[in-house]
């Protein structure tokens, strides 16, 4: 978070380990930490943590210019999502429930 930057309601922003809600117009230097009256954290499950961080970050490349680097940023977003949903699939058991044809 830029020390100086201010907010305006519903803007969000990442400060290690939580993401933030603005919850009302911030002034200048304003965070989580030094106004955390004006804030809401996010609460994300912790299964798809690593994926909303990569992805977030690849948002922050693409709007500096970085597009190589955001491909590759992207690439690692994607397999952490793949990860989560088949740690969920895995340990919730969902899937399919087996057909069975009798004759």
């Amino acid at each position: 978070m830029p020390a100086l930057a201010t907010y305006v309601e519903e803007e969000q922003v990442y400060l290690a380990p939580d993401f933030y809600t603005c919850a009302i117009d911030t002034a200048a230097g304003e965070s989580p930490v030094t106004a955390p009256a004006s804030w809401d954290v996010v609460e994300i499950p912790e299964i798809f943590q690593a994926y909303v961080i990569h992805a977030a970050y690849v948002r922050w490349l693409r709007s500096d210019g970085q597009n190589d680097k955001a491909a590759q940023e992207s690439t690692i977003a994607m397999a952490e999502l793949t990860r989560a949903g088949l740690n969920l699939a895995r340990t919730q058991r969902q899937s399919r429930p087996l057909e069975v044809l009798t004759r």
